[in-house]
């Protein structure tokens, strides 16, 4: 079973992202993130440092998050466009998060046990996260803009 988990999670990450994730991951953005905070903060060194300054990150999209879903959420309850039933998508964009927020806590899990555990990767949780994080607030914008294409 590991054996399989370890090739399904090892295809994900060596085939080619979708657009959306082109479009939504600025990894320098990221980056220049981090290393700033590294920066600012002298003792947040190393893997510990990268660490705390990634879950700052993290935190940081967690909270733009929320606030894309206060938006959309307003924003739904201004419209009436005709034939659209605006009760119904709120419903069914505060459904899709709630799987979206188990979907991830069982795929950063599942690439943290398999890759984890005393290696190089040990750092997987917090990339993960980051990286899905990212992607689902690109999703949120779209919706919010009427323009979502995936």
């Amino acid at each position: 079973m590991r054996l399989i988990l370890t090739f399904l999670l090892a295809v994900e990450l060596w085939m080619p992202k979708p657009s959306i994730a082109q479009d939504v991951v600025n990894a320098e953005e990221r980056k220049a993130s981090v290393e700033h905070c590294q920066d600012s903060a002298p003792e947040l060194t190393g893997s510990i440092g990268w660490r705390i300054c990634t879950n700052r990150y993290l935190e940081n999209l967690k909270r733009q998050q929320l606030l894309l879903l206060k938006n959309l959420k307003s924003e739904l309850r201004g419209k009436s466009d005709e034939g659209v039933d605006t009760n119904l998508v709120e419903k069914y964009v505060l459904d899709s998060q709630r799987h979206w927020e188990r979907y991830v806590r069982s795929h950063c899990d599942a690439a943290q046990a398999a890759f984890g555990k005393g290696n190089s990767s040990g750092d997987v949780m917090p990339s993960c996260l980051v990286a899905q994080y990212e992607i689902r607030n690109y999703q949120l914008k779209q919706i919010l803009i009427g323009n979502y294409e995936h």
